[in-house]
């Protein structure tokens, strides 16, 4: 059996108005397989953290969130986040108030990414809501997202979510990224002959750098905490070939006081969908202490259901540590939990418990994805 058998299968959507979103799926189930006896199945939709892909949650074949997938028959697609492999960046933000660059990006997948993922892959494959799994940067902007979710008046939204998985932030940061000797040529600029997508116009402009190099060995003690032995020898192996250069205006905006750690609160006071969260123990970015914990856990005041507390035995990288495994099961058993909750509560409105039109439900003329076996041959290549 090739390597690739054992992989998530790589997609590029295109969304609509020439915007494209690439990632990772599994689904077990296939399209026109939409039998079974379950009175609610999630959609699990991942996102990846600064400097990594959509590759962050398949990294080895023992320490994917594949194989839950596979074994309780969930569907679940990682997405590239803007900016990451053949995913474009967005225009750029000012990075002040309203306008930064995560809100943006959660803007986007809000309006346009998730609505179009939902039409095309959640009635098809049995699925009745959507659960958002993040990982750092991608946590905050699924936060975000969520927000934005919850606040749509209910004849207004195009996607039903059920619930929210955190990872890899909180409410203090004790170490913040910019130390020179965590990058490499940190002020180097775009390569345009790389394999990357292209910036947006307006990113040409910027004076600042555009994107941040980590110093690979560097970056695995910090993430994995590799050399107290809290990650397996597969995934320390894959971490440079899952790693990415990061966009500097999404860590400003994460990072600066003015952004993110003022705005966040607010908004996670508007998620009224169950929530987890958890750190791990030896997190070197972030207090896990369970002081701190708490603290992030009481912003989501309208959450029916907060489940937090620390992972024990692991660094920043939870999904890349021994204990990755044993967190995709907990992350699946909350999503099974959040679907089939908002079925018995809201109702069943429809195949896919959420009000579609019947000529939406199977249809992919929205849908323009490449062929995955050339697809694959590309990424092989990034």
């Amino acid at each position: 059996m090739s390597p690739e058998e054992h992989e998530m299968e790589p997609f590029v959507f295109d969304v609509g108005n020439g915007d494209l979103v690439s990632g990772l799926k599994s689904f077990p189930l296939k399209l026109e397989d939409t039998t079974r006896s379950s009175k609610g199945t999630p959609l699990i939709i991942c996102l990846h953290g600064s400097s990594y892909s959509a590759k962050y949650f398949d990294a080895h074949p023992n320490y994917s969130i594949r194989n839950v997938s596979l074994q309780l028959t969930i569907p679940v697609i990682a997405l590239n986040r803007p900016g990451y492999k053949q995913t474009p960046e967005l225009g750029k933000t000012s990075n002040t108030g309203s306008d930064t660059h995560l809100q943006n990006e959660a803007l986007w997948l809000h309006r346009l990414v998730l609505p179009t993922i939902w039409r095309a892959y959640g009635p098809p494959l049995g699925a009745t809501s959507i659960i958002l799994l993040g990982h750092g940067i991608g946590g905050a902007v699924s936060l975000i997202t969520s927000s934005l979710s919850c606040t749509d008046p209910p004849e207004e939204r195009n996607y039903p979510l059920s619930g929210l998985i955190l990872t890899g932030l909180g409410s203090r940061q004790v170490l913040e990224p910019n130390d020179e000797t965590l990058f490499r040529s940190s002020q180097e600029s775009f390569d345009f002959s790389s394999s990357s997508p292209p910036p947006s116009s307006s990113s040409k402009e910027e004076k600042s750098p555009l994107y941040e190099h980590w110093e690979p060995g560097n970056k695995t003690k910090l993430m994995l905490n590799s050399a107290l032995n809290q990650s397996p020898l597969e995934t320390i192996k894959a971490h440079s070939k899952i790693s990415s250069r990061g966009l500097t205006s999404e860590t400003h905006d994460f990072s600066c006081a003015q952004n993110f750690p003022r705005y966040w609160r607010s908004m996670a006071a508007q998620i009224n969908v169950p929530v987890m969260y958890f750190l791990a123990d030896m997190d070197l970015l972030w207090d896990a202490t369970s002081e701190k914990i708490t603290d992030f856990a009481s912003a989501f005041l309208s959450s029916p259901r907060v489940e937090s507390g620390v992972l024990r035995g692991a660094g920043h990288c939870i999904e890349l540590s021994w204990l990755g495994p044993c967190w995709y099961t907990r992350c699946a058993g909350f999503a099974m939990c959040c679907a089939v909750e908002k079925v018995t509560l809201d109702g069943y409105k429809g195949s896919g418990g959420f009000p579609v039109p019947p000529e939406e439900r199977t249809s992919l003329s929205t849908i323009v994805e490449r062929d995955s076996e050339a697809l694959k041959e590309q990424v092989a290549g990034v």
